[in-house]
């Protein structure tokens, strides 16, 4: 599109002849001229591109997070998933109804502040389509059973109530028995033998014992269970209290093994280390993943947990794993100290599997007390046994996502 301007010029005309000179008045003529429009870059920059639009937005509806020294869980990762997926523009804003309550970041990381409830809405930049979820923040306090049940439901636990000197309940727990499938120490070259003797596993003053000791002929024994049949569950949280032996070549574990390799031999199916400790360092214990491709081509990845000063693993500590889709938490005494949500699984022919997996499958628990072995290079001698581990509970409860 032209415009028609008007500019002004002022021509001063003057002649000259031999002799003589003529000054003419000066004259203002008006010329119109034309030139495009410019457009500004205001302008085009507010110009739509033409895509796919959003037609939707959708959020969890409801989320529970907590506030407190003791807090469990005092964050969450909001997901928006954005209707058609093959929408041009995804961007989505995040707000928070009450700060006060629930802090929001620019990627859905929802943040407890204080006790109350807070509205976290996500709407995306094309459209202006709205999702909310509700959040609700309650004051914990590490070691309240009601307030972990308002949070998680109880599916599955055993408070070892059972007469002093008897086995475990047969309808929880089975024993893993001897050196492995291979007799070379579960391939880890521990040193003892596995038994279902009262023993080495019995039910005293309210506890679990796990007794690891030499038998009249001198070998070492100990004891390890599993809940493989009566417990086998994708996604939850576990928690297990216990006490621990301390001294070179002590191992215990609190630890869990796929029911079923969907995806190929260890570590390809998986296994989630809930509590290792190894005894000569009574100052720390281990929460740790394996997983990638089978042995010897496997991964781990872990964090340690350092206890406070004045306490060790000798004293009743409660051990604690979160496990959602995506995301696995780990605590000790409610103190949340490591999450992972990065791992990778390849199946028997070298291809890789989607993620979550192998996180996504049916796991079991396992208790054992070992001797030995090389997590702690081979270390041992046997001079400071009879040791053992002690369990005064454990709990088992569903995840809210199901």
């Amino acid at each position: 599109m032209n415009k028609t301007k008007t500019k002004f010029f002022t021509i001063c005309l003057a002649a000259t002849m031999v002799g003589t000179t003529f000054n003419f008045p000066t004259r203002t003529l008006a010329v119109e001229t034309t030139q495009p429009t410019v457009q500004s870059i205001s302008d085009k920059t507010s110009t739509k591109v033409p895509g796919v639009s959003v037609k939707k937005v959708t959020l969890d509806k409801k989320t529970d997070l907590q506030v407190g020294t003791e807090a469990t869980k005092t964050t969450e990762q909001l997901l928006a998933t954005i209707a058609p997926t093959n929408a041009t523009n995804k961007n989505i804003t995040w707000s928070s109804s009450d700060i006060s309550i629930a802090t929001v970041s620019a990627t859905g990381l929802v943040t407890a502040v204080s006790a109350g409830s807070a509205t976290i809405t996500a709407t995306s930049e094309d459209g202006a389509k709205i999702a909310t979820s509700e959040i609700t923040v309650t004051a914990f306090t590490a070691g309240n059973s009601d307030q972990i049940d308002s949070l998680w439901t109880q599916k599955w636990n055993d408070e070892f109530s059972g007469a002093n000197g008897t086995t475990t309940d047969a309808s929880k727990w089975v024993f893993d028995i001897g050196r492995g499938p291979n007799g070379d120490g579960w391939g880890n070259k521990e040193q003892e033998s596995y038994t279902n003797s009262t023993e080495n596993v019995y039910q005293q003053d309210g506890n679990l014992v796990i007794a690891a000791k030499k038998d009249a002929s001198g070998n070492i024994t100990s004891g390890r269970i599993k809940t493989k049949g009566s417990l086998d569950m994708k996604y939850g949280r576990v928690d297990v209290k216990a006490k621990l032996p301390t001294g070179t070549g002590y191992w215990p574990a609190i630890w869990m093994l796929p029911t079923d390799n969907v995806y190929g031999v260890w570590a390809s199916s998986g296994e989630i280390d809930i509590m290792e400790n190894k005894g000569r360092l009574p100052n720390e214990v281990y929460g740790t993943l394996h997983y990638g491709a089978a042995w010897p081509n496997n991964k781990y990845t872990g964090k340690t947990y350092n206890f406070p000063s004045g306490t060790d693993v000798t004293s009743f500590h409660t051990y604690s794993m979160e496990w959602e889709p995506g995301e696995i938490r780990w605590y000790v005494d409610g103190h949340h100290y490591q999450t992972q949500n990065n791992w990778n699984a390849t199946d028997v022919n070298g291809e890789k599997i989607a993620f979550p997996a192998p996180f996504d499958q049916n796991f079991h628990l396992i208790l054992n007390l070992a001797y030995g072995g090389e997590f702690d290079g081979m270390s041992g001698d046997g001079s400071n046994l009879p040791g053992q581990m002690e369990v005064d509970y454990v709990r088992v409860y569903q995840s809210p996502k199901g």
